[in-house]
């Protein structure tokens, strides 16, 4: 029998180094990693690779901590513990943006220990919101594609770039589509599935990506409305790749209608014209996005921003998955909860990891949560 699409994307996305590995033995081609969605990444695409975003590895630590302390989160723990364990040979470079402190210090890290792979540290603006950014990271990315192509030994076309930037723009307009289905029909598909597209999207070859999305689309567009479950529920973080808490959602009678998180729509939202200048389209598109809390930005409220989700997608309260010792989104988390308190939206926070643990703790909590959301609707 084979695979349904929802279980070609449930298994890309729990073995997306599998789907690498695959990818490059079948095409030739090289793969590079890249941490954080603010890489540019359709300069990689525009040259024929598969940017990979590397997620870190459901392992027990046991290397890196004597490379790195054990009080960073476990996204660069672990991915660095499995670069030690030889877990990413099949890479042919990895790209850091500098989106947060522990990312830049890991790649001074990589390149100590990994002196002959081709790394690169792309300098991110902090402040997104003033003219000199936009100016400022077009610089950058054309200083970074130089590099690349001095790397590659072979030059990347503005028309090569225009059409990444395009194929990209087609597959965030679908994703998108996928939200505004899931939040219209909730019960017609469930968190883990939604989770597993967009985190198979950062592993794909988007071209292919984009074509199984389209099946999928299709088969949404005419699923038959449901009532689904009785509590509806926002989620807001950073890096979430736990399909087990997905799951505990649908065992406890809830469902996701949208999302806040940087593997969830924070990645796809907001497109940009390929018209003009395909580097400064691109840093213009990375300049308003939705920004990450490790950006600062004057014309965006995060706390606004996720009062109206929470309100749109008629949800009854939030659940809020940070890694454990990821200090943006840990120092927005005090106004984020002020602002739902005073807005009288039900909010709850659960510190995650990469590496195995126990989910006991968390099912217990979170399903304190739920019942309290279902009673508090049933008054």
């Amino acid at each position: 029998m084979s695979e349904s699409v929802l279980e070609q994307f449930s298994r890309i996305a729990a073995k997306p180094y599998d789907y690498a590995r695959e990818w490059k033995k079948r095409t030739g081609g090289r793969v590079f990693g890249y941490f954080c969605t603010y890489f540019p990444e359709e300069l990689l695409h525009a040259a024929g690779l598969l940017p990979m975003r590397i997620l870190g590895y459901k392992e027990n630590v046991s290397l890196a901590d004597s490379h790195a302390q054990p009080f960073i989160c476990s996204l660069v723990r672990t991915s660095l513990d499995a670069a030690l364990k030889d877990k990413f040979d099949f890479l042919d470079g990895v790209v850091f943006p500098h989106s947060c402190d522990s990312i830049q210090n890991l790649a001074d890290i990589w390149r100590h220990n990994f002196p002959r792979q081709f790394s690169e540290v792309v300098v991110l603006p902090v402040w997104v919101d003033i003219p000199e950014a936009e100016d400022y990271l077009t610089e950058e990315i054309s200083r970074f594609r130089q590099k690349f192509e001095k790397h590659l030994g072979a030059s990347i076309s503005d028309a090569d770039i225009a059409k990444s930037v395009g194929i990209y723009n087609e597959n965030r307009r679908a994703l998108t589509e996928l939200y505004s289905l899931r939040r219209e029909n909730p019960g017609s598909i469930t968190g883990k599935a939604v989770l597993d597209v967009v985190r198979a999207s950062m592993s794909m070859r988007k071209e292919e990506h984009t074509a199984l999305l389209g099946k999928l689309l299709g088969e949404l567009r005419v699923a038959p409305k449901t009532n689904g479950a009785t509590v509806r529920v926002v989620l807001y973080g950073n890096a979430c790749d736990h399909p087990d808490l997905m799951n505990l959602f649908d065992e406890m009678d809830a469902v996701i209608v949208d999302d806040d998180l940087c593997t969830g729509s924070r990645y796809f939202l907001h497109t940009e014209a390929v018209n003009g200048d395909p580097i400064r389209k691109i840093a213009q598109r990375y300049m308003k996005r939705v920004p990450c809390p490790s950006k600062h930005t004057t014309s965006f409220d995060r706390r606004r921003y996720l009062v109206d989700m929470v309100k749109e997608s008629k949800a009854d309260g939030v659940v809020m998955l940070i890694l454990k010792f990821c200090d943006p989104h840990a120092f927005d988390y005090p106004d984020l909860a002020k602002r739902l308190t005073e807005s009288n939206i039900p909010h709850l926070l659960l510190e995650t990891e990469m590496q195995p643990s126990s989910l006991e703790q968390i099912r217990t909590r979170l399903q304190a949560f739920v019942e309290m959301l279902k009673e508090k609707k049933n008054v």
